[in-house]
């Protein structure tokens, strides 16, 4: 069962944000609208599909590690749900969503914007302490609703490919914003860069507000890591 840290972030968070307006636009459309939709009734089809992701939600409840991963695979499959019925009903209503979903999903780096060629991991809250015994890791905090940490996203798959001398790592802390209150950050500093030996921190190096990120040299030299 996932855990919750705080519910107001959940308020301001971007991703929730678009998420809430996505489907409330879509149920409002849906109960409104009588010239595509005949009756304000729910048709068997409907009730379904809509059945079908609340057991799916219902599951991924209790397997999720933090209400913040369940909330974001029950959104992204319920953009599915919303792209079916749409497309169902009115393919002008379909292509809307579809459209609409797309634009959603490029403002979600950590899924556009992975590198397979990078020698990234990408850690949860439940396997970071795990991952960082007997390694030395340079780990990257970062959000996905930060500009920055977007920005800054080509450049630390650079600079994995740069050398293995250490092993390169990243976090969203938007989805475990404790993991940011144990690392003492704030949302002005992502993204942050933190090397660990053991899982004991060594040095750090953080965006300071109103100032560009520090480049592949500077990082390096601050780490004192080798090519």
């Amino acid at each position: 069962m996932p855990k919750v840290s705080s519910y107001s972030r959940f308020i301001f968070d971007p991703f929730y944000m678009l998420n809430f307006l996505y489907f409330t636009s879509y149920l409002g459309l849906r109960f409104t609208n009588p010239v595509y939709y005949n009756s304000p009734d729910i048709s068997l089809s409907e009730f379904t599909t809509y059945s079908s992701w609340f057991m799916i939600s219902f599951v991924k409840y209790f397997s999720s590690e933090t209400i913040d991963e369940w909330l974001v695979s029950s959104s992204n499959f319920g953009k599915l749900v919303v792209l079916v019925v749409s497309f169902s009903v009115d393919l002008y209503y379909g292509f809307f969503y579809l459209f609409v979903s797309a634009g959603m999903l490029l403002l979600n780096p950590k899924q556009t914007l992975s590198n397979d060629s990078s020698n990234i991991v990408y850690l949860t809250k439940g396997n970071l302490d795990e991952f960082l015994k007997n390694k030395e890791v340079l780990l990257c905090l970062y959000a996905t609703w930060s500009k920055e940490s977007v920005n800054f996203t080509p450049v630390f798959a650079q600079l994995s490919n740069a050398t293995r001398s250490v092993i390169f790592a990243k976090i969203d802390v938007g989805r475990w914003p404790d993991i940011a209150d144990r690392f003492k950050i704030e949302t002005k500093n992502l993204p942050t860069l933190v090397l660990l030996k053991n899982g004991i921190e060594q040095k750090r190096i953080f965006r300071s507000p109103n100032t560009s990120f520090a480049n592949e040299k500077e990082i390096f030299k601050h780490f004192n890591i080798n090519k």
